[in-house]
């Protein structure tokens, strides 16, 4: 009998130990994954690491995590760090960005945990979990390039906790209508609603920005002249040394980001316990069985989709399917997670409860019964991109209106066209391949093109600077054609200038009534 029961111990430990093998190679798959000793000497990296910095194992092995480190951050960040995870025994998560091998800076949502000697309670080393960041945010900071070469800069301005205006740049003044002589020393309270003011809603804000906690919606505030005006904004308390909040800062857009956070699976079952509360905190996490109904769903998979855990346990992943994308997706996910055994990853658009709809990035892999090598279910990992893509698509549609409404023209540094919208190619009488590929000085004078004046126009560009002018060019039959139009260049995530693009209106008409 005790032979017995110690055999089912022995199967249960060996199944046990299985799970949480399969759960560490998942994660392994999923993340960016390190170790170091006590010294924060690195002992342990995993292949993802390796793909992303571009070191192998043996360049870091033994070395501390500066050889990633990017100089870009403040020290104090990292004392916070270290102040989290020793002496607060605590998570530590910040987007970090680094430098790879070759030079490139790339960017990570890092997790950060001290471990400790259960025995003595003395420091052993550290464990980290990142998420790779970078095609996100170079594809966000490629649009907000675009959008800076139109727009440079937000509305930004900073209060005090007695709430007076500190600092207001020239994008809010011209927001609100106002100077910034006569916002600077003035209460908050001046640029929101009179019955606003006096509620308890106002009073519970500036509570909650003096402790320390951000507050990031979409909020009403009016202007000099007495209109509403709403802005998408962050509040974001300001701390001293001593972390004690000075001031607040308010951004009219919003830089949130939340991204896909995966947890190390420890080698036992406490320290999985902990890493599945680990992961399951930081994404949403959802299991199904071998015909696909769902077993589990965390609190981030209520949250988002709307649908409680009741509403959806027994039903498959129909329930949050928005029928957007082809079945073919679907049938080459199960080949990947089930014929070919492997992780699928892309990013899904599923319909919450309410009708709306919300982007994930989606891993999902399939489960097999050890012994008998039968599927017994499906594990997902997903992060909420809903937000950041959403503000991608908002900046196209902002991208998309300028198009309908202006001649739009594209250039290399080397004068080339790159581009040129219906509009401009209608203006100027030309079609797109007659355009695109030729030379800037097509479209000017001769005598111009020829000029100092000609080559100044290009220097300044090419320095950054913006043009904003009437300018006089030459249509396709030869006339001449006067445009009321910006030079916007647009930079890369280095901060160089890599291509011009002109907006314009026909101010012909206009020019020769002056005339």
């Amino acid at each position: 009998m005790k032979a017995s029961k110690k055999g089912v111990l022995s199967k249960e430990l060996e199944l046990e130990q299985h799970r949480l093998g399969e759960i560490e190679k998942f994660i392994d798959e999923a993340s960016i994954i390190s170790k170091a000793d006590s010294k924060g000497k690195i002992t342990y990296v995993n292949k993802k690491f390796t793909e992303v910095s571009g070191y192998s194992l043996e360049e870091v092995l033994g070395k501390d995590h500066n050889v990633v480190n990017s100089g870009i951050h403040p020290k104090d960040m990292w004392k916070d760090m270290y102040k989290t995870v020793i002496k607060d025994k605590g998570i530590w998560n910040q987007v970090v960005t680094n430098r790879a091998k070759n030079g490139s800076l790339y960017h990570v949502d890092t997790y950060i945990k001290a471990e400790f000697d259960p025995t003595t309670g003395a420091l052993t080393g550290y464990s980290s979990i990142r998420q790779d960041l970078t095609e996100l945010k170079n594809k966000e900071q490629d649009i907000r390039n675009r959008m800076n070469a139109i727009n440079k800069s937000n509305a930004v301005i900073e209060f005090g906790l007695d709430r007076n205006v500190i600092f207001a740049n020239p994008n809010f003044c011209e927001l609100f209508g106002y100077t910034q002589d006569e916002l600077v020393g003035k209460d908050h309270g001046m640029l929101v609603q009179q019955d606003y003011l006096s509620s308890e809603e106002y009073q519970a804000f500036w509570k909650t920005l003096s402790t320390g906690k951000h507050l990031n919606s979409v909020y009403e505030r009016v202007k000099k002249d007495g209109s509403s005006i709403w802005l998408q904004a962050t509040y974001n308390p300001v701390l001293d040394t001593e972390g004690r909040v000075i001031r607040i800062m308010k951004i009219a857009t919003d830089a949130t980001e939340r991204v896909l956070q995966q947890r190390q699976i420890e080698t036992q079952r406490k320290r999985f316990e902990e890493l599945i509360h680990f992961v399951d905190e930081a994404a949403i996490v959802s299991r199904a069985d071998a015909k696909g109904k769902i077993t589990y769903v965390n609190k981030k998979f209520t949250e988002v989709s709307g649908y409680s855990l009741e509403e959806v346990l027994g039903k498959d992943h129909n329930v949050v399917n928005s029928g957007i994308h082809p079945k073919d997706m679907w049938k080459d996910m199960y080949k990947t997670v089930i014929k070919d055994k492997g992780i699928w990853n892309q990013v899904v658009t599923n319909r919450a409860k309410n009708g709306s709809l919300y982007h994930v990035d989606t891993y999902i892999k399939a489960e097999f019964d050890p012994t008998t090598g039968a599927l017994t279910g499906y594990s997902s990992i997903r992060q909420d991109l809903t937000e950041l893509k959403n503000k991608e698509q908002d900046i196209r549609n902002r991208m998309n209106a300028i198009n309908k409404s202006n001649a739009v023209i594209e250039f290399g540094l080397d004068h080339k066209i790159i581009f040129a919208n219906p509009n401009f190619c209608e203006l100027f009488g030309y079609t797109q391949d007659e355009l695109v590929g030729k030379d800037h000085g097509m479209l000017v004078r001769q005598d111009y093109l020829s000029s100092e004046e000609y080559q100044a126009f290009w220097k300044t560009l090419s320095n950054g600077k913006h043009l904003n002018a009437v300018f006089e060019r030459v249509k396709k039959d030869g006339s001449s054609i006067w445009l009321q139009a910006t030079y916007n260049p647009v930079l890369d995530t280095e901060g160089r200038v890599i291509r011009v693009m002109k907006i314009a209106t026909d101010a012909t008409e206009r020019v020769l009534q002056q005339q």
